[in-house]
């Protein structure tokens, strides 16, 4: 009987080392999971971060193409502004010369 007990206590232990066995293991595999998980999210941070930062340089470089854009577009209209303005002056300087003659 008392063998009955001992080898009863013996499948015990076996059965008690082996759920504490299963339970490190499962924690283990929990603890890798989550650093995994933590680095695809750190990982994906920082993609998106990326993403964003080439989206603003991105727009910012869209607005410096149109900021110089719009000053040759307005130097190209003053220029011919003074060129009509010029021609201008031809034409009253000339039409003041031909009345000056009669």
């Amino acid at each position: 009987m008392i063998e009955g007990v001992q080898e009863g206590a013996k499948n015990l232990n076996a059965t008690a080392s082996s759920a504490t066995q299963q339970v490190r293991s499962n924690v283990h595999l929990a603890i890798e999971d989550a650093k995994r998980q933590m680095a695809e999210r750190q990982e994906q941070a920082s993609r998106l971060r990326l993403d964003e930062q080439k989206r603003q340089e991105a727009r910012k470089e869209a607005a410096e193409k149109q900021a110089s854009a719009m000053k040759e577009a307005d130097r190209e209209r003053k220029a011919e502004a003074d060129r009509q303005a010029e021609a201008l002056k031809k034409q009253a300087q000339a039409l003041k010369e031909e009345q000056d003659k009669r």
